[in-house]
């Protein structure tokens, strides 16, 4: 069984519960309202006053979903809500005053349901009497025992730095030593070693602009070498003055066809002979057109060719007589000369980001066959470009050890082996009942959860569990509710507050394990504590845990 929802009226004001079903925190301020919160949620089960005017909705090992509510006699009703219907109980589960007990319907006593689900202070602190002097001197007790503990881990870290610094340095002299055995050959090798490394740089450069080139050439296709070579020819920009050069086309085309059209309709609309003034004016008209608009139209053609010629585009006579002289057809070929002339130089581009490539590839291969011939030299034979990579590495590892090849003489090697001989001794003094690092960090970590366990209960007045004290318990009083009743089915638990005084790191670790059991038995957790209603607040969304306060504020995450 588990609980969903849990309704009730404070001050006449209706109140609603959304229960999770793994894990609830809800925010209810004072021992005495928690008291209350408990009595009531029991109480509309067992038939206690305290349950008078509740209801509560519960969810059986069948997936049922019953309501069970009373009215403010103590009356219960039991309605099915998937269907609606009335659920009946036996007249055996009603005691002398006649209220329905929910507990004795599945086999228990109000005294021991009460038992199993809630988890309040006593639970974690027993009845064990608290003598706050008895407890004031187990603290200071437990202080000086932290203290002298503490001593004792501070000279063994200072031991085991000093160990460390003895292996280091007899693992210098030794590096020494053996470097002195291999100078003659290091220095035979260090120079093919360091050509090598400057050809890997050499290589990884070129390797570098390889792959400038190609991020710049991007998905293209290449060109064949006959296109390639005219568009490199080509300019890369499209001229600034090629849209007013085919504006001007445009303006004397268009002139030129309106001095035609008005030449060619003034004669026809005279019917008698033309005066003085008609044949002026068509003389006017002729010279425009002979003396300024030709000239010019032609010049504006002239200019179109000569701009378009870089780009193989050609704008000669039989394309112009193609298109038309006429002001439509002269602007028809200005927008293809423009489109052509664009189109022109993306190619001419293209060309040269090709030639960008093809030229870093051949610089990469080349690259690449002159470190093949330098990692040779140095004692890397030849392999993939996966492997090609991997002895790039060993020889630059080498290099950082080619700084001085130089053998040492025999007086300074011997003196390198006394000092060793000395170094080795002190560092076997030294491992000499050495304790065991990790179990004094044990034993200091549980003395301070001792401590921080004490110091709360002297602040408190009261007994407080220490983490490794509440664990245990909270898990056992888990696996008490997991098989409950008859049926032996899963019952909620209502814990009280139980961890509020714990140090807030202790707190989290244990609300997270309890997110955790949720998954096999409800936990329903009242509190008051600001950083319990934190955790809750902080993992809402995230994790199986919803969080109701009394102000209203409700956060459920599924």
């Amino acid at each position: 069984m588990r609980f969903e929802e849990l309704a009730y009226a404070v001050n006449g004001l209706p109140v609603t519960v959304h229960l999770h079903a793994r894990l609830t925190v809800v925010g209810v301020p004072g021992a005495g309202e928690r008291a209350a919160w408990v009595a009531r949620l029991l109480g509309v089960l067992e038939g206690t006053r305290s349950g008078d005017g509740v209801s509560v909705v519960t969810v059986d090992p069948a997936g049922r979903r019953i309501r069970l509510e009373r009215n403010d006699h103590g009356a219960a009703t039991l309605t099915d809500l998937a269907t609606g219907a009335e659920v009946p109980y036996a007249a055996g589960h009603l005691p002398l005053d006649g209220r329905f007990d929910w507990f004795a319907s599945v086999g228990l006593t109000s005294r021991k349901a009460r038992a199993l689900m809630v988890v309040d202070g006593a639970a974690l602190t027993g009845d064990e009497e608290f003598d706050i002097h008895e407890v004031e001197a187990e603290l200071n007790e437990s202080r000086q025992r932290l203290a002298r503990l503490e001593g004792q881990r501070q000279g063994t870290i200072t031991r085991r730095r000093h160990l460390e610094d003895l292996r280091r340095r007899i693992a210098d002299l030794d590096e020494q030593i053996r470097r002195a055995a291999d100078a003659p050959a290091r220095l035979r090798q260090a120079e093919a070693v360091l050509a090598a490394v400057r050809a890997a740089e050499e290589w990884q450069r070129a390797g570098r602009t390889l792959a400038d080139a190609r991020r710049a050439f991007g998905r293209r296709s290449r060109l064949d070498r006959d296109s390639q070579a005219r568009a490199l020819a080509r300019p890369t920009e499209v001229p600034t003055d090629l849209e007013p050069i085919v504006g001007a086309c445009r303006a004397a085309a268009k002139r030129r066809d309106e001095l035609v059209a008005r030449l060619d309709a003034g004669p026809a609309s005279e019917r008698a002979t033309p005066g003085p003034a008609t044949i002026a004016a068509g003389d006017a008209l002729r010279r425009e057109l002979v003396e300024e608009v030709e000239p010019a139209y032609v010049d504006a053609l002239a200019m179109l060719a000569a701009a378009c010629r870089p780009y193989d585009v050609s704008i000669d006579a039989a394309r112009i007589e193609a298109a038309g002289i006429e002001a439509a057809g002269i602007e028809a070929l200005g927008t293809e000369a423009v489109a052509e002339v664009a189109a022109r130089a993306v190619e001419a581009g293209h060309a040269r980001l090709q030639q960008a490539l093809d030229e870093a590839e051949s610089e990469c291969r080349a690259a690449q066959e002159r470190l093949e011939l330098h990692l040779a030299g140095a004692g890397l034979p030849a392999g993939g470009t996966d492997d090609l990579a991997t002895r790039v590495a060993i020889a630059t590892a080498r290099a950082r050890t080619v700084d001085d090849p130089t053998p040492e003489s025999a007086e300074d090697t011997s003196a390198v082996v006394a000092e060793r001989s000395r170094l080795l001794k002190d560092l076997q003094r030294t491992e000499r009942d050495l304790p065991d690092a990790a179990q004094l960090a044990d034993r200091q970590a549980a003395l301070e959860g001792r401590i921080d366990s004490l110091e709360a209960s002297v602040n408190a007045g009261r007994p407080v569990p220490a983490f490794s004290e509440a664990e245990p318990v909270l898990l056992g009083r888990v696996a008490q509710a997991r098989r409950v009743g008859r049926s032996k089915e899963p019952f909620p638990l209502v814990v009280d507050d139980v961890l509020a005084a714990l140090r807030a790191s202790d707190k989290a670790a244990l609300l997270d394990r309890l997110a955790r059991l949720g998954e096999t038995t409800q936990i329903v957790y009242l509190t008051e504590d600001p950083d319990t209603l934190a955790w809750a607040s902080d993992r809402v969304g995230t994790g199986p845990v919803a969080l109701w306060q009394p102000d209203g504020f409700a956060a459920v995450a599924e």
